[in-house]
C-alpha cells in the first residue's frame, strides 16, 4: 500500500510538471506568434516602438480634432449642408466656420455623442496619414495593417478618452505580433465645458436676453442718434439716415456687447463686490461706483450651477454684418411728423410746433460665444467657440425655446424587458387614403430608452403588444420605407392609431433666374445650388446640392403639406444668389411627375451681404414657385 501511495504521488507530480512545461510552451508561442495584444496583455517589448509610435499619432491627429471642435462649435470638420448654407454660420479666418447653434427658429446645437462621433471620424480619417506608412520604423519593423482604424471617443467631465481599434500585423526578423488596441486621454475638459455652453444657449433661447439688452443698449443712445417714441418741439420735421442709425448700433455693440459678464463664472470683476451692487439694489445706501450701469444691464444670471473655473466671453464685430429694418422709413431716411395745431393724445397743441416720432426695429445680428478653460492642456488652456444670431423683431426678443437636451437613445434590455400585462394595440394607415399598412416597425421610446416592440401584422397593420412599465407619457414610433417617421404620445389609453405620410422619391433640377432681363439659364462651369427643405409641419428636413449637368435625388412628402425652401447659388465659394419661400405641395402637383425644378435669382454684381438682403426682399415670389415636370 505504501509503495502504490508513493507510485501515485509521483504521478502526480508528473502530471503538474507536464502542465507547467505545456504553459511555458503556449507562452513562449504567444510571444513568438504575436497573439497579445495592446489593451489586454502587455505587448513583448521588442514590439513597443511601434506602440509608441501609434500612440503618439493617436494623440497628435486627436488633440487636432478637438482644437477644430473648439474652434468650430462641436465640429471637427463642418458638415456639407451647414458649410453651403450662408445663414447657417459665422465665418472666421480662411474655410474656418462657427455652425450657428440656433437658426430658422429651430435649436441645431450638436450632442455630445455628435460631437464624440465628429472626432472619431476625424481621427479614423487622418491617423493613416499621420503614420505615413510608419516610414520611421520601416528600417527595423515590417507593419501591415489587417483592416481599417475604428475609433471611439468618450467625452468626460476632466478629460476626453480616444480609444483606436486597428489591427497591425507586426514582425522582425525574429518574431511577430499583431498590435490592435491603443489608446490616450487628452486633458480638455470637454464635458465640463459643453454643459456650461449648452446651459447658455438654453437660457438664451428661454428668456432672449441677449435681445432685451439690444434694445436697452439702443434706448441709452440719444434720440439723435437712434430715435425711438418722442415728442419734439420744433415746426420743421426731423430726419435720420437709416444708414446711419445702422452703423451707430453697430458701433454701439461692438463696444458693449463684450462687457457682458456672465455670474458664476470666472468673469471680469467689478469695481466693487457684487454684493455691494445687490445692497444698493436693496435700497442700502452708499457711493454709487461708475459701473453701476454696467451691473444693471450687462451682468447675466444663466446658470443653474458654479463654473467659476470658467470664463465666458461674448463678441459682435461690425464686419460680420447686420439685417437692418426699420419703420416707418423711405428712401433711407426716418422721418417724424408733425402735430401742430390740434388734440394729440388728449393734450391740446393748438398753436404749438411739434413733431412725433415712433420707430420700430427688426434686426438680426450674430454673435459668438467662447468659453475658455485655463487649467486644461497642462494649464496651457483651451478655448470652445459657438454662435447664434441674436433676432429682435418690432422691438421685442424674438426666439422659439427648445432646451438643448444631450440624450442618447439606446435599448435598454430591464427597461424594456418589465412590460406591464395590459395589452396595447397599435394600429397604422396610410395618412392620406388611409389604407392599412403592414410590416410597420414599431418601437416604444421613453426618455434615454428605446424598445423595439415589433411589427405590424398583413390582415389589419395592427401589433399587439405590451408596454414598458414605470413610464407615463413615452411615444410609439412607427417607421416603413417609404413613409416619413412618426410617432404619437401614450396617454393612458390601450389603443393608437399612428398616420404615417407617405414619401415620394424626385430628381431636383435648379435654374438660375436673372431679374434684370427675366432670363432662365443652367448651372455652368463652378457654380453649385445648396437646396434645403424645412417640413413646416413636421419633423422633415432634406439637404442637396446640385451641380452642372447633375440631377440629385431628394425624398419629399408627398401630401398637402408646405415646405419652407431655402436655396443658395454659389460660383466657387462666392454666394451669387438665391431663394426663399414657402412651397405648398398637393399630391396632384407630383402625380406622374419625376423632376422638381427650382430656380435662383442671380445676382452677379453683389456681395455675400448684399444678396441675402435681396433673397430676403423678394422671399415668397410666386414668379420662382417650384414645379414638378
Amino acid at each position: 500500500m505504501a509503495k502504490r501511495g508513493a507510485l501515485a504521488q509521483v504521478s502526480i507530480f508528473m502530471v503538474i510538471a507536464l502542465i507547467i512545461l505545456i504553459g511555458i510552451g503556449v507562452l513562449i508561442f504567444l510571444k513568438t506568434r504575436g497573439m497579445l495584444e495592446m489593451g489586454g496583455s502587455e505587448i513583448p517589448k521588442e514590439f513597443l516602438p511601434v506602440s509608441k509610435y501609434v500612440d503618439s499619432c493617436l494623440r497628435r491627429v486627436g488633440l487636432d480634432a478637438i482644437k477644430l471642435v473648439g474652434v468650430q462649435g462641436g465640429y471637427a470638420r463642418v458638415p456639407e449642408e451647414i458649410a453651403n448654407n450662408p445663414e447657417a454660420y459665422l465665418p472666421l479666418i480662411g474655410n474656418l466656420k462657427i455652425p450657428f447653434w440656433y437658426y430658422n427658429n429651430k435649436n441645431h446645437v450638436p450632442s455630445k455623442r455628435d460631437i464624440e462621433q465628429s472626432i472619431a471620424e476625424y481621427i479614423a480619417t487622418e491617423i493613416p496619414n499621420c503614420l505615413g506608412g510608419f516610414a520611421p520604423l520601416n528600417h527595423t519593423f515590417i507593419i501591415k495593417p489587417s483592416g481599417s482604424p475604428r475609433v471611439n471617443v468618450f467625452i468626460k467631465e476632466e478629460e476626453v478618452e480616444l480609444s483606436l481599434d486597428y489591427p497591425l500585423e507586426v514582425a522582425t526578423h525574429s518574431s511577430s505580433a499583431e498590435i490592435r488596441k491603443f489608446k490616450q486621454s487628452v486633458d480638455v475638459r470637454l464635458g465640463r465645458i459643453l454643459r456650461l455652453a449648452h446651459e447658455i444657449m438654453n437660457a438664451e433661447n428661454r428668456e432672449a436676453w441677449l435681445e432685451k439688452r439690444t434694445i436697452d443698449l439702443m434706448a441709452t443712445m440719444p434720440d439723435r442718434v437712434i430715435p425711438f417714441t418722442n415728442l419734439a418741439f420744433s415746426c420743421l420735421p426731423l430726419e435720420w439716415k437709416t444708414s446711419d442709425v445702422e452703423s451707430e448700433l453697430k458701433q454701439t455693440l461692438k463696444y458693449n456687447i463684450p462687457r457682458v459678464r456672465v455670474k458664476k463664472t470666472k468673469h471680469l470683476p467689478f469695481e466693487k463686490p457684487l454684493e455691494y451692487y445687490e445692497g444698493l439694489g436693496k435700497g442700502m445706501g452708499g457711493e454709487i461706483p461708475g459701473d453701476m450701469a454696467e451691473y444693471a444691464m450687462l451682468l447675466w444670471d444663466p446658470l443653474s450651477e458654479e463654473f467659476n473655473d470658467l470664463r465666458v466671453g461674448f463678441v459682435y464685430m461690425p464686419e460680420w454684418g447686420m439685417e437692418f429694418k426699420v419703420s416707418p422709413s423711405s428712401s433711407g431716411l426716418m422721418k417724424s411728423y408733425p402735430v401742430q395745431g390740434r388734440s394729440f393724445k388728449g393734450i391740446n397743441l393748438v398753436g404749438t410746433c411739434i413733431q412725433f416720432y415712433h420707430f420700430t426695429y427688426d434686426l438680426t445680428y450674430p454673435v459668438r460665444v467662447t468659453i475658455f478653460d485655463s487649467a486644461s492642456l497642462g494649464n496651457n488652456g483651451y478655448s470652445f467657440n459657438f454662435a447664434f444670431p441674436v433676432i429682435v423683431y418690432h422691438n421685442t426678443g424674438k426666439r422659439w425655446f427648445e432646451p438643448v437636451r444631450d440624450v442618447s437613445l439606446y435599448e435598454g434590455e430591464d427597461f424594456c424587458s418589465d412590460t406591464s400585462s395590459d395589452k396595447f394595440s397599435v394600429f397604422v394607415q396610410d395618412a392620406t387614403t388611409y389604407e392599412k399598412l403592414k410590416n410597420v416597425s414599431i418601437a416604444f421610446t421613453c426618455i434615454r430608452y428605446v424598445c423595439p416592440l415589433g411589427k405590424t401584422d398583413e390582415e389589419y397593420g395592427r401589433l399587439l403588444t405590451q408596454l414598458p412599465e414605470g413610464c407615463y407619457g413615452g411615444f410609439i414610433v412607427a417607421e416603413k420605407k417609404g413613409y416619413l417617421k412618426a410617432k404619437k404620445q401614450v396617454e393612458g389609453e390601450q389603443t393608437t392609431t399612428i398616420y404615417m405620410l407617405p414619401m415620394k422619391e424626385m430628381n431636383v433640377s435648379v435654374l438660375k433666374y436673372n431679374n434684370a432681363t427675366g432670363s432662365y439659364s443652367e448651372l455652368s462651369g463652378e457654380e453649385k445650388a445648396s437646396l434645403y427643405l424645412d417640413l413646416e409641419s413636421g419633423d422633415h428636413q432634406a439637404y442637396v446640392l446640385v451641380t452642372p449637368g447633375t440631377q440629385r435625388e431628394v425624398s419629399i412628402v408627398n401630401s398637402n403639406v408646405e415646405y419652407m425652401v431655402n436655396l443658395y447659388l454659389f460660383d466657387g465659394e462666392a454666394l451669387v444668389g438665391g431663394y426663399k419661400g414657402e412651397w405648398a405641395i398637393e399630391p396632384a402637383q407630383l402625380s406622374g411627375k419625376s423632376i422638381l425644378e427650382f430656380y435662383a435669382y442671380y445676382f452677379p454684381n453683389k456681395n455675400q451681404s448684399g444678396v441675402i438682403a435681396a433673397i430676403s426682399k423678394l422671399q415668397n415670389s410666386t414668379t420662382l414657385t417650384p414645379r414638378a415636370r
